[in-house]
């Protein structure tokens, strides 16, 4: 009978669209200009760090506090591909977030 064959399962509802999820304060900014980009963990009780990875490479680390960590910088002219990589304590430990497009162009003449 079909009462036999039900299996009950649980699940977790997460409230985060992304388990690591990366933006910046300006999509597009000029060379020399300080640019901030703040990496979010869905699991606000995470504790751990977060690497900020441009081409591959990790270029910088930062402590993850209250489930954010940012990373202050002035990239060269342009286009970057930047993600963040957590590491830590919860579900999104060793998780990346997707790329982040960053243009930075020459400073308009006067």
């Amino acid at each position: 009978s079909w009462d036999r064959c039900l299996t009950p399962f649980v699940i977790k509802v997460n409230d985060a669209a992304a388990p690591v999820e990366l933006a910046t304060d300006v999509p597009t900014s000029e060379v020399g200009k300080p640019i901030t980009l703040k990496a979010r963990v869905g699991d606000m009780r995470a504790t751990g760090t977060v690497d900020l990875i441009e081409n591959g490479q990790t270029i910088a680390s930062a402590p993850l506090v209250f489930g954010n960590a940012t990373f202050a910088l002035k990239p060269l002219l342009g286009f970057h591909h930047f993600s963040a990589a957590f590491h830590g304590t919860g579900y999104a430990n060793g998780m990346s977030s997707a790329d982040l497009l960053q243009a930075v162009g020459q400073v308009a003449a006067p």
